[in-house]
């Protein structure tokens, strides 16, 4: 298991996609550390610069729902503020609805590459459980 800060998430051995399980105390908790563990997969996290921040709100219709809304209106926010993000703090969350506060900073030789860029979040073997923590599996499109 791999720990940044207070995010906690596993990389998984995946074909041609990438995957992860991320971990939180509180389902909030699990959905920060699904959006650390989907950047990082991209660039070193402790590289970014908290440089802006954004606020972002995601609603689903379950669990696993709200969890794949949450990392794709990541993905579209970085694409469109041509930024990578590295903190996440959900701000408030009520039955599958949240809003959140995300911080990170533009593409630039300090920001360290660790991979491709994440291109889509999957419904291929997507879970959420809670079996003494929160567990999130998803899978990304790279």
């Amino acid at each position: 298991m791999e720990q940044i800060g207070r995010f906690r998430f596993e990389s998984l051995e995946h074909t041609a996609d990438k995957a992860i399980i991320a971990h939180g105390e509180t389902y909030e908790a699990m959905l920060e550390s699904a959006a650390a563990a989907m950047f990082a997969q991209q660039v070193d996290l402790t590289s970014v610069p908290e440089e802006r921040e954004w606020t972002v709100s995601a609603e689903g219709e379950s669990a696993e729902d709200l969890l794949v809304a949450w990392l794709r209106e990541l993905i579209f926010l970085s694409e469109r503020e041509e930024a990578a993000l590295c903190d996440f703090k959900i701000l408030d969350f009520s039955q599958w609805k949240l809003r959140a506060e995300v911080r990170g900073g533009g593409y630039s030789e300090k920001v360290r590459r660790t991979g491709a860029g994440v291109k889509a979040v999957t419904y291929h073997n997507l879970s959420v459980k809670h079996e003494g923590d929160w567990q999130g599996t998803v899978t990304f499109d790279v």
